[in-house]
């Protein structure tokens, strides 16, 4: 699994959630009528705890605002998807604060 070219830990689990784009509308029957646009997916990494190096290279992928390639394998192969990091919601332990638990990346299909 990659992420901006370096590779990245294992998650504990990953969610793909899929959305579609597109405008919903009725004809004059009243039936329901749909133009889909595009499919866009969003990615949440899930990690129980991060050393301090990772996770400082996803808070720095996030905050400079840049897309980058996300390549992950699944039933269909390797994958590569185009991604923004759109949220890092994480826990930061009492005894070690330079270490991240819970940590949710949270990657969306550009």
């Amino acid at each position: 699994m990659k992420l901006f070219g370096q590779t990245i830990p294992s998650p504990q689990t990953v969610r793909i959630s899929t959305t579609q784009i597109g405008k919903t509308d009725r004809t004059a029957s009243g039936r329901k009528v749909k133009d889909i646009v595009a499919v866009k997916r969003t990615f949440e990494l899930t990690y129980k705890g991060l050393k301090p190096s990772t996770m400082q290279f996803f808070i720095n992928s996030y905050l400079s605002g840049e897309t980058g390639i996300f390549e992950f394998t699944d039933a269909n192969g390797t994958n590569t998807v185009e991604v923004d990091i759109v949220d890092i919601p994480r826990e930061i332990l009492k005894q070690k604060p330079q270490y991240s638990q819970n940590v949710t990346i949270t990657l969306e299909e550009i």
